[in-house]
């Protein structure tokens, strides 16, 4: 009997052990899919025509609701913000100063390991033109209430 129980744990020791390993470790978070209105709606390029009511310097905005993206955000039309689902979404805008011609705008949004949510704007420019704010926006999953996500942006250049 001791030999069929000594026998039956260690049937169950082996059994219980998995080889497959535990979920490696969080190292940079998870990407979050974004949208646009020039891609979503169809709207003419938005960087120096975009404006937004009462956005100073290099900062940004996040709207979660219609009636204040209507009422701040100026675009030549409405360019489709009155069709973007506030039930599901937010509409993050902000602007930067940049030296040059800005020819293409990249956009990374990450959930962190800590649950913080981040966006990097990348800002690919020329070398040539005048300086002046660029604007730039996103359409991102509708955020808990009082939750700002960190912005940063990064210039560059060839």
């Amino acid at each position: 009997m001791k030999k069929f129980l000594s026998f039956l744990g260690l049937v169950l020791i082996l059994i219980s052990c998995s080889k497959e390993d535990p979920l490696p470790p969080c190292i940079n978070g998870d990407f979050i899919q974004t949208f646009h209105i020039e891609t979503s709606f169809g709207c003419q390029d938005t960087r120096t025509t975009m404006k937004v009511t009462g956005l100073e310097g290099n900062s940004f905005k996040i709207f979660s609701n219609q009636r204040d993206a209507l009422n701040q955000v100026s675009t030549i039309g409405n360019c489709g913000i009155d069709r973007i689902d506030f039930n599901r979404s937010d509409l993050l805008v902000g602007q930067t100063w940049v030296e040059s011609y800005n020819f293409k705008i990249n956009y990374v949004y990450i959930e962190k390991c800590n649950g913080q949510k981040g966006m990097t704007v990348e800002l690919y420019q020329n070398r040539g033109g005048k300086g002046h704010f660029i604007t730039y926006h996103a359409i991102i999953p509708k955020l808990r209430n009082g939750e700002i996500p960190s912005v940063t942006t990064r210039i560059i250049t060839p």
